[in-house]
């Protein structure tokens, strides 16, 4: 199953990371270490985390402007399933 991704810029266009729907239908944000601009030569990118909850204040390392990446409906009902799930084992 392939994925499909799409950039992750901050406003005023550099990449910051690339979002994915994984094979459990859940979006997630590869973060990048460092922001891209790829109007120059294409740069190589290195992963530094695969985000699925909510993180605030995501800072584009070439201009500074500030993202936040919320988490999906799909992912609050995965938590929630697991959750009850916990509960069910637990009592």
């Amino acid at each position: 199953m392939s994925e499909e991704q799409k950039a992750w810029k901050c406003k005023n266009g550099h990449v910051i990371g690339q979002v994915r729907k994984a094979g459990n239908g859940i979006h997630q944000l590869l973060l990048y270490r460092q922001a891209v601009d790829f109007e120059g030569e294409p740069e190589e990118v290195d992963v530094m985390a695969v985000v699925e909850g909510t993180v605030l204040e995501i800072r584009c390392g070439i201009c500074g402007e500030v993202r936040t990446w919320v988490t999906g409906q799909e992912a609050l009902d995965k938590l929630i399933a697991s959750y009850g799930k916990l509960i069910k084992q637990t009592a």
